[in-house]
């Protein structure tokens, strides 16, 4: 499935299914060209009013320059059978702004409703209307690699993991719970048992310790 220089989106709280049981999912370019000419909120998928994003795949999920945005609430839930999962390299910087929303109620009379606005591109279930419930992400790829990229996972719930391995974990960000499933190494190795309580015996006892170092020589 490939949405190269296409959209898929909802504007009124749908959920969007994407289904690949025999292959791939490719929701943009790794380079976009210089002669592009569509802006970033018409490229990726996205629910601007709420709504679920699923995708279940055998191989890669791949967004590359796009974006897969739940703007106003909706979870967003990733599987690959057998391969891997990539937030993509897309710009931060990016904004999203969807088109008006023009709605008709039961008398005829027109309103204009504008979808909240939404920077960065990679996974994300964001909220920008702030009376909509807090949105989870979740990403599995048993076999395979979760990988943050440049662009970003970014939730305002919780985020959840499982893969065989998860790169870019500095890139990952939960605002309303948890980022379970991504193990963060600290860069400093801890001390040893031993080596603590050695320095804590040289500690009580200065002139012991003295005299065993001299004793060494």
């Amino acid at each position: 499935m490939s949405l190269i220089f296409s959209q898929i989106k909802t504007e009124r709280g749908g959920a969007i299914e994407l289904l690949a049981p025999g292959g791939d999912v490719n929701v943009g370019l790794a380079t976009l060209p210089a002669g592009l000419r569509k802006e970033s909120s018409e490229l990726g998928v996205m629910t601007l009013k709420g709504g679920e994003i699923l995708a279940m795949t055998l191989g890669d999920f791949q967004v590359n320059q796009s974006r897969v945005l739940s703007l106003a609430g909706g979870d967003i839930m990733i599987w690959s059978s057998e391969g891997n999962i990539d937030a993509g390299r897309g710009k931060k910087t990016s904004v999203v702004i969807p088109p008006p929303i023009v709605r008709v109620d039961k008398d005829g009379r027109f309103f204009v409703e504008y979808p909240g606005a939404a920077s960065g591109s990679g996974i994300g279930a964001l909220k920008t209307d702030p009376l909509a419930a807090d949105s989870n992400v979740e990403l599995f790829a048993p076999k395979g690699t979760v990988n943050a990229g440049d662009a970003g996972i970014r939730s305002s719930g919780r985020v959840t993991i499982a893969a065989q391995r998860v790169i870019g974990a500095d890139n990952i960000a939960a605002a309303g719970g948890p980022v379970v499933g991504v193990k963060v190494e600290s860069s400093a190795a801890a001390p040893t048992l031993a080596a603590t309580s050695t320095s804590a015996d040289a500690a009580r006892h200065p002139n012991q310790a003295a005299q065993a170092a001299e004793q060494r020589r």
